[in-house]
């Protein structure tokens, strides 16, 4: 099941909060900083346009791109060829991320804050990688982020997203990984 929550909360900063939460795992996260006082009816009733307008947005991305989450949901059943992803050798934790930003785990755990907002403009860089310069698409290319332990491939439409085991050698975790997205 996929819900959505709009909040509105004062601390540590003010701010306005969407969480998409699937199967009762928060899988996407959107805070928008809140400047303004909140001291007025008009000020309160502003505010809550606001909150308004960011939790319609977000259910209309949800809405068009709802088969795709529901496909990598535990309960509705994972993609078959990605059931053993999370197995491979050197593979802690995956997740796919899709067009509009969602990344969807393989296990059920919620996901940092921080790694969505790393993740959140992925598509614009390959994007402007694609048209701007020569070196091509990325369609077997994958990146490595050394100090996160990351690993970034292009699957489809989509990014596989790779969280290395600690002792996990990167080249030869990537040498799986691409076989595996070859064979699915």
């Amino acid at each position: 099941m996929i819900q959505i929550q709009t909040e509105f909360a004062w601390h540590p900063k003010a701010r306005i909060t969407t969480s998409v939460i699937l199967d009762g795992v928060i899988i996407h996260k959107i805070q928008k900083e809140w400047k303004g006082q909140l001291e007025t009816e008009e000020e309160q009733t502003m505010v809550g346009k606001y909150i308004n307008r960011q939790h319609d947005e977000v259910e209309k991305i949800i809405k068009s791109n709802q088969e795709f989450i529901l496909n990598y949901s535990k309960t509705a059943g994972n993609d078959v060829e990605f059931d053993n992803i999370i197995d491979l050798e050197g593979v802690a934790r995956a997740f796919l991320l899709s067009a509009d930003g969602l990344m969807t785990p393989f296990r059920e755990e919620e996901i940092e804050m921080q790694k969505v907002q790393l993740f959140e403009r992925l598509f614009e860089l390959v994007e402007f990688l694609d048209h701007m310069t020569r070196w091509g698409s990325m369609d077997e290319a994958y990146l490595v982020l050394d100090e996160d332990r990351i690993m970034i491939f292009r699957y489809r439409d989509s990014f596989l997203i790779v969280v290395l085991d600690e002792e996990a050698s990167p080249k030869d975790t990537a040498k799986r990984v691409l076989t595996f997205l070859k064979a699915a």
